[in-house]
């Protein structure tokens, strides 16, 4: 359930801020924009997403 939920988090983010640069710059609009005046769960929010992109960057389909 959590990896469901993360991966629609991400979806979300990215539908969020498609006019950012890189995929950091949109982790960080997202996170900010979760949690506009709490610097350590933006911070905690942006490196679980990161992580999630990464790792969905690397997950090859199952054939």
């Amino acid at each position: 359930m959590d990896s469901i939920r993360t991966l629609f988090a991400l979806l979300v983010f990215v539908s969020f801020s498609l006019h950012a640069d890189t995929i950091e710059d949109q982790i960080r609009e997202f996170a900010a924009a979760e949690y506009p005046s709490d610097s350590k769960m933006q911070g905690y929010v942006y490196r679980k997403q990161l992580a999630s992109y990464n790792y969905l960057l690397s997950v090859q389909d199952a054939v």
